[in-house]
């Protein structure tokens, strides 16, 4: 539901927000195109999502993320 709101809050001040599913196996090379991508995933039993999960461990999702940020430095 967070990130619902925010992706929400980011289309109504105008900026282009794409919302997909994630698919453990799916190809994540189009992630490169965007700006910010922001992850969302239902936790159970403070487990998170497998498909989440599986994009992270069997996929190519964190391949293509740029995972490079600052700390406020």
């Amino acid at each position: 539901m967070l990130i619902d709101s925010i992706g929400q809050l980011l289309a109504e001040s105008g900026l282009y927000v794409e919302k997909a599913k994630c698919i453990a196996t799916a190809d994540y090379s189009f992630v490169k195109e965007f700006d910010i991508v922001i992850l969302g995933a239902p936790v159970y039993n403070f487990v998170v999502s497998p498909q989440l999960l599986g994009a992270f461990l069997q996929g190519n999702l964190k391949k293509h993320l740029n995972l490079n940020y600052s700390r406020g430095q």
